[in-house]
Formats: C-alpha cells, structure tokens, sequence
C-alpha cells in the first residue's frame, strides 16, 4: 500500500500554516497540511487528513525539505517494524545543525554536532539516537493514538526529545536517516545547540528544568528535591563568580519550580502511566544513549569558543574596516583565550572567581578558627573579667557615666577612664547599644578581619602575575 502522509503543525497559528503551505506547494503540493494545535487525541485522530494517513510527518512554518527528503524518511521506517520515528539531517546553509540528539542522564541537551560543524559526510550514517529534534519527525499514524502530540509547554530544544522519550518507554526505536535533508532558518538553529553554560537566558533555565520536570522516572519528589539543591547551588555559584545575571536566573527557576511542576503535571502522568504499562520503573533502558558530562563540557567549550571567535571577528571587522583583510589572513592563530591556550598551552586565565581566589579559603580557615576558639560565646549570660570587664552595663549607663564627675559607674573595671567608656560607648551603637553583644560579636570576627587585614597588606607587596 502506497504511504499517505499528512504533514502536522503543533503551532495553533493560522499564519505559520499558511507559510509552510506555500513553501511545500511546489515540492509536496499532494500532502495535506493539519494543525494539531491545542487538540486532544481524539480530537486529531477524528480530522480526516489525519485518519487517512499513514504517516504523519511533524515540521515548523521555517522547515524547508528536500525534494527527497520524505521518501528517504519513508524508506528508513520502513526498513523494520522496531523502527517508530526517523529524522532527517537538519541543516542550516552549509552547517549540520542536527543529527540525531540525547541529555545526559541528568537532564541537559547534548547535541553531538559541534557548532558551526559543516557538512562534509561525516554523519551520513543511519544511527540509532536517543532522540530527534521535531522539525522533520516522521511516525506512524498509529503512534499518535498511543503517545499522543508533542508537548507544547515545552521549548523547541526539549519538544523532540520529550516526544521520542515516549516512544523509548515504550521500548520502540529511534534512528536518524541523514540521507533526509532539511533545512532551518538562523533562529530555529540557535535553539537546537547543546545546553549552553553559562546560560544565554532565563527561559532556557525553565525550559530544562520542565523537561526534567516531565520526566517520569526518577519519581517526582526526587526531581523535585534535586532541582531545588540544584538552582540553589547555581545560584550561589553565579553570585560567588560575579555573574548576577545568571544567579538571579536560576534564582527565578527555583521561585517558579513550583508553577513549572503544575505546568507539566498533566504530561508527568501520562509519561508515568505508559511506563506502568510497559513495567518500567528506572530510565535502564535508555540509560546506554545518554552523553556523559564530560561530553557535554566539550560541547560548551566548543560553543564558547566559536561565540568568542565570532564576536571577535566581529570587532576586529568594525574596528579595522575593509582595508585590513589580508592582514588579518596572516594571524590564522587568533588572539582569543582559546586559541591561545591551544597553540601555546599558556594558562591565562587566572583570577577569575571567588573559588579560585586563595582568600576564600582563608576566610574559611579563619571561620572555622572563630567559631573553634569562640564557642563558649554562645549561651545565655554576659561576659565578666578580664581586661573587658563586666559586659552587663547599658548604653545609657555608659552616657551618663561619661557625663557624670563622679566614678560610680563602670564596667567592671577597678579604675575606668573614660577613653575606655567612650570606646565602648560608641562601638555598641550599632548593636542598639548592647554592649555584651558588640563585644562578643568583636571576638567572633577578630581572626576573620585580621586574616583579610593580612592578606590585603601581603598584596601590596607581592605582584600578582597570572601567565604560567
């Protein structure tokens, strides 16, 4: 029987239909075009252009496909029935934007493609994947009935991964045929990059974190739990780096982890209840695809590096004009941190961050000096003895002694003078005059300003040189 493919939106946007009806009416003017937008599955499955299908093949108002791009998709899930979704290889211009993607086990999109990554055939091989980007999908037409639309509370890095993760829990395969070409616009292929650290915006903190969120192993308390430790430590990190932006990034991520739970309950049950039904309590039989971290750290190295590399092109171009280009041809090296440490092996890239500043941890010995030496501070009670004296006198107590010519009042001491009484009187002030807590306070911090007093007197007579 010969295919009929219907091709799906998911957008809910009649103008988006429009532009992917007149983009596809030269090369696929047979297939019909649907809008799955906000339907349930009855809903869908009841459309006639759905009904009559065979396959459904998903694709966004930008996609541009192949001439052949369907009949390769047809061919490859074709090939076996194991087989419930292919994808074709997504370009931009002359660049791979993607061939296939996985997470690690933690959640975080790792796309193997390197950006900027031009196609010279080095990934025209059928594989197997954890999951596809949406834009190109095909499926059977009885998969929707099953697993449902794609999700569109997610964003478009997690939607295609969510999708085929459905089709994982129930133990179909997923495979890429890069003989299927399709290409992207600019901004579509920006979002289809590995997670990117430090993030480029607030909305893809929560687009990561719904996606975890949907998941529907590890259970729900654990992910929840784990997020909330997660954007914590991140943004204490932000903030420990000096990047505030980002801090108050994830700091809004764990504010609102609780309306992105209620977001994506509904898809976190169906998730869960297709798992019961394939007896799948842990993420084993995906766990084989996922990237390992190191994996994903050279991919955010890489994309770092390509970011500089063109904001530095960028500013060379602005600041030497046109009349500089073949002088700009003979320093293929660049000048860039990357480009440096690669060909030189120099590190130079010190003093970047508090974890790196040895005064961080002086303050954490000298912390945990003060709370050693001082713990008999804490307690009910007030000081007494020594040069201190008795620490059980009030401010007004001392103001009137200070006003006063008879030495009746004191602290404790057997003779007070009043430069003492003055000292004492004026520290206190900013402790609503308490006098027994400014002094116990002074205690606490003692060895903590004098490790900062040292250290600050030490650098100004050593220069700090950070090439070694």
């Amino acid at each position: 029987m010969k295919p009929a493919v219907t091709v799906v939106l998911a957008s809910g946007d009649d103008s988006s239909r429009v532009e992917l009806e007149t983009a596809l009416s030269k090369s696929y003017p047979e297939i019909p075009i649907v809008d799955l937008g906000g339907l349930a599955v009855t809903e869908a499955m009841a459309l006639p252009e759905v009904a009559d299908s065979t396959h459904l093949w998903f694709l966004t108002a930008d996609s541009r496909p192949e001439p052949e791009c369907l009949e390769e998709l047809l061919e490859a899930i074709g090939a076996t029935e194991s087989i419930a979704a292919v994808g074709p290889k997504i370009m931009h211009s002359d660049h791979i934007v993607s061939a296939g993607v996985t997470t690690t086990s933690a959640g975080a999109r790792v796309n193997p493609v390197a950006d900027g990554e031009y196609d010279q055939g080095q990934r025209d091989g059928q594989s197997e994947t954890l999951g596809l980007d949406l834009p190109g999908m095909l499926i059977a037409t009885t998969e929707l009935e099953r697993i449902g639309a794609p999700s569109r509370v997610l964003g478009v890095a997690y939607r295609g991964l969510e999708y085929s993760r459905r089709l994982r829990d129930l133990g179909r395969r997923v495979v890429v045929a890069p003989s299927a070409r399709l290409t992207v616009s600019t901004a579509l292929a920006s979002q289809l990059g590995s997670s990117p650290l430090p993030p480029l915006s607030k909305s893809q903190i929560r687009t990561e974190q719904r996606y975890r969120l949907s998941l529907a192993s590890p259970g729900f308390l654990s992910i929840f739990c784990l997020l909330v430790l997660t954007q914590l430590k991140n943004t204490l990190a932000g903030l420990l780096s000096n990047n505030v932006r980002a801090a108050s990034w994830y700091f809004s991520a764990l504010l609102g982890l609780g309306a992105d739970a209620g977001t994506t309950a509904r898809l976190r049950r169906s998730n869960a209840r297709r798992s019961r039904l394939a007896n799948r309590t842990t993420d084993s039989h995906v766990a084989p695809l996922y990237a390992d971290p190191d994996e994903l750290s050279v991919q955010r190295r890489s994309m770092n590096s390509a970011e500089e590399a063109r904001l530095a092109q960028a500013e060379s171009a602005a600041d030497t004009g046109p009349g500089h280009g073949d002088e700009t041809e003979l320093n293929p090296v660049g000048d860039t941190e990357e480009a440096i440490d690669s060909f030189s092996r120099l590190e130079v890239t010190g003093g970047a961050g508090l974890f790196r500043s040895p005064l961080t941890y002086l303050l954490i010995a000298a912390v945990a000096l003060s709370g050693f030496v001082s713990f008999r501070l804490f307690g009910t009670g007030h000081l007494v003895g020594g040069a201190v004296g008795s620490t059980d006198v009030s401010l007004g107590d001392l103001v009137r002694r200070l006003l006063s010519p008879n030495l009746d009042v004191s602290t404790g001491a057997a003779v007070p003078s009043d430069p003492y009484q003055l000292v004492i009187a004026v520290l206190s002030l900013p402790f609503l005059g308490h006098v027994d807590i400014m002094v116990r306070t002074l205690i606490l911090l003692a060895p903590i300003l004098a490790v900062i007093a040292a250290y600050t007197a030490a650098g100004t007579s050593v220069k700090r040189k950070w090439v070694r």
